[in-house]
């Protein structure tokens, strides 16, 4: 249903909130979901708060849960970064590839 609106709309951002969201087996307290919609394309943001992510899982398990994620939307690309996750600098990972920041990263070294 949301979806069906989204796809009807013209492009923008659509912004969600959702409590108590479980990503397969992790349960985080908030998650927030963003859409960009522009030429029929659609990009997706989950924003997590890295204190919470970071008790509750590794970042390879973390990327396996995110790959299959993006395997039943069917993307092609996606990855996963502390802000602005767009430089390969600060990513973790990206597709099967861990990034630089691959331990919870330290932007220092």
């Amino acid at each position: 249903m949301i979806f069906d609106s989204i796809n009807r709309s013209s492009d923008g951002a659509f912004i969600f909130t959702f409590s108590n969201f479980g990503l397969k087996d992790i349960f985080l307290s908030q998650v927030w979901f963003r859409i960009d919609k522009y030429d029929n394309i659609y990009d997706l943001s989950l924003d997590i708060e890295e204190k919470e992510i970071r008790q509750k899982t590794f970042i390879s398990d973390l990327q396996k849960r995110v790959t299959s994620l993006a395997e039943e939307l069917k993307t092609t690309s996606y990855y996963c970064g502390y802000e602005p996750a767009t430089d390969e600098k600060t990513r973790l990972f990206s597709g099967n590839i861990l990034g630089p920041l691959n331990n919870w990263g330290n932007m220092d070294n």
